[in-house]
């Protein structure tokens, strides 16, 4: 962290969803240290650089998905309430153009 503040994080973080948000922070609080985990990663940051209307895609559907863990934690606690109910439905329903895409691009 700098003198006004700003730390690391803060700059870097373009994410769109609070779980990307939650990811990031950890992966720069626990950096991998393994090559091949390292190289997985940069395959997908080439895949998304090579297909930009995958990168869209799940710029959009991320946006929609929201704070997925933070849903079902609550549910698996059974703290969810109904407005909770219905994000995780709209979740869900979000997640699926996102995986009939990747499937397509297997």
């Amino acid at each position: 962290m700098n003198e006004d503040g700003t730390s690391l994080l803060d700059v870097i973080d373009k994410t769109i969803s609070p779980m990307g948000s939650r990811m990031l922070r950890r992966w720069i609080l626990f950096p991998l240290k393994d090559v091949k985990p390292i190289e997985e990663r940069q395959n997908v940051v080439d895949f998304l650089f090579r297909k930009p209307e995958i990168k869209e895609l799940l710029e959009n559907q991320l946006g929609q998905i929201g704070d997925l863990e933070r849903i079902i934690s609550k549910v698996a606690v059974g703290r969810v309430s109904p407005r909770e109910v219905v994000q995780l439905k709209v979740a869900l329903k979000a997640i699926e153009p996102i995986k009939k895409d990747l499937h397509r691009e297997r």
